[in-house]
């Protein structure tokens, strides 16, 4: 069950309760109670997982990922989503995953996407409506795990969702 409030400059109100089209209260990609990320392909992203259990999580997930214990920004190539295709960047502090940012890298079969079909499928991925489709403002969606703010930039029309744990 999704329970966000959506906070911009102007006001802060609360999304509707959501369900799982197939039942329950958890989301495909999305589990909105635990902010956990499951890909098509297996790959499960963990609020605070470690390194070691990331990097094992990638090599199930068929990923192979150079330099991964030298860095805490990790770039990780696109995975499929119910609709599209998610590119995450893995965000650690201490070794240990704090913060995602996705970027949508395909919808459906497009890969050439505008701002606003990035957005959308961002939104949509999170089952959540967006607040602002006509401004594209950016804003910021509270639950339980902590809190997913997405940014569109104005200039090069690239949308981005980020994912904090708290």
């Amino acid at each position: 069950m999704i329970d966000f409030k959506v906070e911009n400059k102007a006001k802060m109100r609360t999304l509707p309760t959501l369900h799982h089209v197939h039942g329950g209260d958890s989301l495909l990609f999305f589990n909105d109670k635990t902010g956990t990320l499951t890909f098509e392909t297996s790959l499960c992203l963990t609020p605070f997982m470690i390194r070691r259990d990331l990097m094992a999580a990638l090599q199930d997930a068929g990923s192979t990922i150079h330099d991964l214990d030298k860095s805490d920004i990790l770039p990780l190539p696109a995975f499929a989503v119910e609709g599209g295709t998610l590119a995450p960047v893995c965000f650690l502090l201490n070794d240990r995953l704090v913060a995602v940012t996705l970027t949508a890298s395909s919808v459906g079969q497009k890969t050439a996407l505008t701002g606003e079909q990035q957005r959308a499928f961002l939104f949509a991925s999170f089952r959540a409506k967006d607040p602002c489709p006509d401004t594209l403002r950016n804003c910021i969606l509270h639950g339980g795990f902590g809190s997913i703010t997405l940014c569109t930039d104005p200039r090069s029309g690239h949308a981005s969702a980020r994912i904090a744990w708290s």
